[in-house]
């Protein structure tokens, strides 16, 4: 079986909570991968009003990025959880609000990694 049969597709997923330069910077990183297919899920975990605002009306400009949010924070595990749900991709990469990926092949990287485990 060939790797593209293998690996159909990369869900990223990013927690936010009240971090908004942070959080766009992780996300646009995310959409600047190359070679994959993807798409980002960003689970809010209660930041305040304007941080929300900013970042929902980012997410909902893309046809990619998945927005929902919590009423209070349900700490990393407990997001990481829920934002897992949230997609049905074959690999789950989680990114930290205050992370960048270090270039935009990194989730290439990955897929070729899992393949060949």
């Amino acid at each position: 079986m060939d790797n593209q049969k293998m690996m159909k597709n990369v869900d990223v997923i990013i927690l936010s909570w009240d971090r908004e330069e942070e959080t766009l910077a992780a996300i646009k990183s995310a959409e600047a991968q190359v070679d994959v297919e993807f798409k980002i899920y960003v689970l809010d975990q209660g930041s305040n009003d304007n941080c929300k605002k900013v970042l929902k009306d980012y997410c909902d400009r893309r046809e990619n990025i998945f927005w929902a949010e919590n009423e209070f924070n349900t700490g990393v595990p407990g997001g990481r959880n829920q934002a897992s749900f949230l997609g049905h991709s074959d690999v789950i990469v989680s990114l930290d609000n205050d992370a960048e990926f270090e270039h935009e092949r990194v989730l290439k990287d990955k897929k070729k990694q899992e393949v060949i485990q």
